[in-house]
């Protein structure tokens, strides 16, 4: 089986959480997804699992760079998100825990 790394991120509850709603399912949509690749073959320890308090924008930016750093071309990377995204100033924009939606420029990832 080819080499399958990535990132699983989860955001059900935003630290924003008057104006940004809950994700529902989202950390079980994950936990599931993550699941599955684990059935299929994949080494567990091969994906950063993010849920919650542990997926903010400095943690997320740093673990996708990471990824890239030492992937190879054989490798198949995976990033899974559930959570709310967004298409603000022509870019598409994923959220994370600390993501308010008045400072979107600054608080969300491209």
């Amino acid at each position: 089986m080819r080499n399958y790394i990535g990132i699983i991120i989860a955001v059900e509850n935003y630290h924003d959480s008057k104006k940004m709603g809950k994700v529902k399912h989202a950390i079980d949509d994950a936990n599931a997804f993550l699941n599955t690749l684990v059935e299929l073959g994949c080494d567990r320890d091969n994906f950063e699992y993010l849920p919650d308090n542990l997926a903010t924008k400095t943690t997320i930016e740093k673990k996708v760079k990471e990824i890239s750093s030492y992937a190879n071309k054989s490798d198949i990377i995976i990033l899974y998100y559930a959570g709310h995204g967004f298409y603000y100033n022509g870019k598409n924009l994923i959220s994370s825990i600390d993501t308010f939606l008045d400072t979107l420029d600054e608080t969300a990832i491209v």
